[in-house]
């Protein structure tokens, strides 16, 4: 599959209106923030772009530990999550659920200005940051690949000149706790490293309650579910080896390991959808309750490396070479439901109360694995009066993903009173959907922008981009 594009933007602008921006500080006082919505530091109240911005302070100081943390605080930005580990964000309504291997979403994560594709790769803590910058709508002409909705760019903190250390802990509702540090500082002349951590822990907010039927569940014994244990590391190297060049080094790496999605089905008013425990006509009005043998386990991880050299041509004109490799793992492990809660249904009933004739098991898992490489060659420039950036973009990335769904049944209908158990999974087969892709794309893009006056300027940009997809998928249907 393959695709051209071709965008171009003029915009006239007065800079009063960039003070419809957010910018609170922790005290509520409106601060001065210092941006690089367009590829350079501006005031955040001068950008003509829709913008929310939080200092790394600020992020602080409202505990705000991950990306779901920002879309509470930022008008037309929603997080929805299907899967642990793979969120669905959305800016003003715009966004995309799909998680496929060719699939693209359309609000897309930035670290440092390096593009994050694969929505299990944007689910990480946040910390040591600089900056976050919220910005609604289409960024297609300097932020490229796919950025429909908006953008989410984060920026990290770079090493210090002076020696720094700082630890800290903090303690939660469901035994949570969080432990952070870094140090940094200059390693030998004109060479500053740090070093920053985060690890946290909290137990889960979902109840099963099989233990109730221990005929069914004999041996069985469920933990609290939607746990969290994160850990974070990342390591980084400054060099400023002239006055005119500066070169940064990153390397990130960062583990999750939860429970697998658990769901509740229940409709209007809290009555259940699946009403399998008559034993109790109330169950389904409490959402931190569920039925679950096996909670399953969601697992990713996620390796990065990025390059950054800037290099000042004249006093006026800057080149700046970036580039990235990004590895994401996934795996989730979703039991449906068991043979032994298909039991329990067919003994106890669906809504009625009474038996019924049939029951269904079965497990959807899956894993998700992409090696994703970005190269971008960009030129930036101006005066008093006038701006411009001119810039290459190359990606690649490589997506494999295998999802499994089997379902089996269990039926006393051929036979009355006898259990017949029907496997979905045919002996020394899986079923399964096997996809494969291969993305290759690149563009050219540049952006002008002119101050007619103090307050009005006047701005051009373009994009021409190429997208090329190579997608396999091979399917492997169960039984039922």
């Amino acid at each position: 599959m393959k695709s051209k594009h071709l965008v171009i933007a003029i915009v006239a602008v007065w800079s009063a209106f960039g003070m419809a921006n957010s910018a609170f500080s922790a005290q509520g006082a409106i601060e001065e923030i210092i941006v690089t919505a367009e590829r350079r530091a501006e005031s955040l109240q001068s950008v003509p772009v829709a913008i929310t911005a939080f200092t790394g302070e600020e992020m602080d100081a409202q505990g705000i530990v991950d990306i779901k943390g920002i879309t509470e605080r930022t008008p037309g930005f929603t997080m929805g999550v299907f899967n642990p580990g793979q969120p669905q964000f959305y800016i003003r309504g715009i966004g995309s659920n799909e998680d496929g291997a060719g699939g693209d979403q359309s609000v897309i994560v930035f670290v440092d200005e390096v593009y994050i594709g694969r929505s299990a790769g944007s689910d990480f803590d946040l910390f040591d940051l600089e900056r976050v910058e919220v910005l609604r709508g289409p960024q297609g002409t300097l932020f490229g690949k796919n950025v429909i909705g908006g953008a989410v760019s984060l920026i990290t903190k770079k090493p210090t000149e002076e020696t720094v250390m700082k630890f800290e802990g903090t303690v939660g509702s469901l035994d949570e706790t969080t432990v952070r540090g870094l140090v940094s500082g200059e390693i030998a002349e004109n060479v500053y490293g740090k070093v920053s951590f985060s690890s946290r822990r909290r137990d889960g907010y979902l109840d099963s309650r099989i233990d109730e039927f221990p005929a069914f569940f004999p041996d069985t014994s469920v933990d609290d579910q939607h746990d969290i244990n994160t850990d974070t590391i990342r390591a980084a190297l400054r060099l400023t080896p002239s006055d005119r060049l500066e070169i940064n080094l990153t390397a990130n790496y960062s583990t999750m390991d939860r429970a697998g999605p658990t769901y509740l089905a229940i409709g209007p008013g809290g009555v259940p959808f699946l009403q399998s425990i008559s034993l109790d006509p109330n169950y389904g009005d409490d959402i931190h309750e569920n039925f679950v043998e096996d909670p399953g386990s969601s697992e990713t991880d996620i390796v990065g490396f990025t390059a950054r050299f800037d290099y000042e041509l004249t006093d006026n004109i800057q080149f700046t070479y970036l580039t990235s490799f990004r590895n994401v793992d996934s795996k989730q492990l979703w039991a449906l439901t068991s043979p032994n809660l298909a039991e329990l249904y067919m003994s106890n009933g669906i809504n009625s109360g009474g038996p019924v004739p049939l029951s269904i098991f079965g497990n959807n898992d899956y894993t998700d694995e992409s090696d994703t490489f970005t190269h971008e060659f960009r030129f930036t420039g101006g005066n008093d009066k006038l701006f411009w950036i001119a810039g290459l973009y190359y990606m690649t990335e490589e997506t494999d993903r295998f999802e499994t769904a089997n379902i089996g049944l269990i039926s006393d209908i051929i036979i009355p009173g006898v259990r017949l158990t029907l496997p979905g999974q045919i002996p020394g087969i899986i079923p399964g959907d096997d996809q494969g892709n291969e993305t290759t794309s690149y563009s050219i893009f540049g952006q002008f922008t002119y101050n007619i006056t103090d307050s009005l300027a006047v701005t051009l940009g373009g994009r021409q981009s190429y997208d090329e997809k190579d997608i396999t998928r091979v399917g492997t249907p169960s039984v039922l």
